[in-house]
């Protein structure tokens, strides 16, 4: 599932194939890259959730075949997903019952900041958790 991991400055980034199991491996990473370098439950936890978020809505609406997940260990933490679509996010209102749709809202509702930058190369969606 790996296509290759990278380490530096204490960051981290994982690129993962446009697959749905894309999703529960960077949940995985995510969660055994934060606990490893001491971050609280909570925001290990938030974090985890956060990053299948953004891996999901660049599989589903950006339609990547590569989605890179990136992770600085802050404070605050920061993970980014790029991937080469240029279209930018943007947050839907879903409706009572329904089940997709929730993604950004989340990230609204968890992250203490979070966004978008769009390059000649793809999009990168991030988010920040914890404070400095």
């Amino acid at each position: 599932m790996i296509a290759s991991e990278t380490a530096l400055r204490g960051d981290v980034e994982l690129h993962l194939p446009g697959a749905a199991p894309s999703v529960t491996e960077a949940r995985r990473f995510t969660r055994d890259h934060l606990r490893a370098v001491g971050c609280p439950a909570e925001i290990v936890e938030a974090a985890a959730l956060l990053a299948s978020e953004l891996v999901t809505n660049a599989l589903l609406h950006a339609r990547a075949s590569i989605v890179i997940l990136g992770i600085q260990p802050g404070p605050p933490i920061r993970i980014e997903v790029r991937d080469r679509n240029q279209r930018r996010p943007h947050r839907r209102t879903p409706g009572p019952g329904v089940s997709s749709g929730h993604g950004l809202v989340m990230v609204e509702a968890l992250a203490a900041r979070w966004g978008a930058d769009v390059d000649g190369r793809g999009k990168t969606v991030w988010f920040e958790l914890g404070g400095g």
